[in-house]
């Protein structure tokens, strides 16, 4: 076993001695001999093609953005529907915390039914990630977005959006559950 323990340590020195020879003349001349004959191949540039001028008038072309274009021509259309009776949100209700994300970094990720009350559990996809429990009635979005009906796969809500005409548009969407 002494023996053992006094042999290894040689055969390793004598392995490393081996392995550490100087005589590297026949590698070092063909990498210098190698490619001695031969010389880089060098693609020729690109044709640049010219493009053509073109000269824009829009002068002759109806106004994209003209009042004509909404509602089926009718010019006299007013743009700010302030008088309308229609939807808006209400500039006096406050804030829910779920309000301040857009509904793309919103993820329904559960339910829970409490004394007949379905809950829905939603998990914010951005920053720390915090989960919030809603109920029909709450609101969610940037925008309005207040909760209209919650199943076991999906959360329906309705946002106020505006309109070409410069009103208010209620717009049913929904979350589907992440799995």
């Amino acid at each position: 076993m002494i023996m053992k323990k006094q042999l290894t340590p040689i055969m390793m020195l004598f392995l490393l001695a081996a392995c550490s020879s100087g005589n590297t003349d026949d590698l070092q001349r063909f990498v210098k001999d190698a490619y001695k004959d031969q010389k880089p191949r060098i693609e020729s540039m690109p044709e640049v093609k010219v493009q053509e001028k073109f000269a824009y008038s829009a002068s002759s072309l109806p106004d994209p953005f003209s009042t004509a274009n909404l509602s089926g021509g009718a010019s006299n259309v007013a743009l700010d529907n302030s008088n309308d009776n229609g939807p808006r949100p209400d500039p006096t209700r406050v804030k829910e915390p779920l309000e301040d994300y857009s509904l793309a970094s919103l993820a329904m990720v559960g339910t829970l039914k409490r004394k007949n009350t379905m809950y829905g559990i939603i998990k914010v996809t951005v920053g720390d990630g915090d989960v919030y429990k809603v109920k029909v009635g709450d609101h969610m979005g940037r925008n309005f977005g207040m909760i209209t009906k919650i199943s076991n796969d999906q959360i329906t809500l309705v946002e106020l959006v505006k309109s070409a005409l410069g009103g208010w548009v209620e717009k049913e969407t929904s979350l589907q559950l992440k799995e």
